[in-house]
């Protein structure tokens, strides 16, 4: 049997063809070929999504302004918690108010959990949403900015740089975790953190996050 030695030049060739293959096919699959994800300082690349009304949205369309990003899942306990009895229940409406963007971005697949335009449609009226709920099927957006939970939180700013990931708050299921979660600015710690409201704060006020990235809480993005 003739034997068939390993090619290193061979085999370098054809890693960058695949590596370009993956990054042509998109976002969600250069995740799965192993690149890395937008990260905290790195520019947002234009993406486009449908909310549940049928109305598209790219990012670029809100360049100027922050933008705030809110992975959902109506079904998810903490969603429902935090739409009912804590942080969510007003912030994105109040956000809103204040001329921010703030958008909620739907990740599950069809046929998961909390997936479809009708059960969304059902949730805004039930939460008392006045934004844009997205509807991301592909999961090509979530992967894009490796949205692992719901609620995970991202801001952006006006030039489009991602400037926070993470949890909403410091308190999952409405207890202060002191272990986890650094405090606030100007806070003690076991006070409770509104991260996405500081981040935001401080963006608009032309300062650095003080706490750029947390860990995020809440049930896996069902893609």
């Amino acid at each position: 049997m003739k034997r068939r030695w390993f090619n290193p030049i061979r085999m370098a060739r054809l890693g960058a063809a695949l590596a370009l293959l993956a990054a042509a096919a998109g976002p969600g699959a250069a995740r799965e070929s192993g690149l890395k994800p937008v990260a905290v300082g790195e520019a947002v690349p234009d993406f486009t999504l449908t909310d549940v009304d049928g109305k598209e949205h790219h990012l670029s369309d809100y360049k100027g302004k922050v933008v705030l990003l809110e992975w959902f899942n109506p079904q998810c306990p903490y969603v429902i918690d935090q739409y009912t009895k804590a942080t969510l229940k007003t912030f994105g409406n109040q956000m809103k108010q204040e001329g921010a963007v703030y958008l909620a971005v739907n990740s599950a697949a069809p046929g998961n959990q909390g997936s479809g335009r009708e059960a969304n449609i059902e949730a805004r009226e039930r939460f008392g949403i006045r934004f844009p709920i997205l509807l991301d099927e592909d999961g090509k957006v979530g992967r894009l900015l490796d949205a692992r939970f719901t609620p995970q939180v991202f801001v952006i700013d006006a030039k489009g740089v991602l400037r926070y990931a993470g949890a909403i708050d410091n308190a999952p299921m409405g207890k202060v975790n002191t272990t986890t979660y650094p405090p606030g600015k100007g806070k003690e710690r076991g006070e409770f953190v509104n991260y996405a409201r500081q981040a935001y704060d401080e963006i608009k006020a032309g300062e650095e996050v003080t706490t750029s990235t947390t860990k995020p809480y809440g049930t896996r993005v069902k893609y």
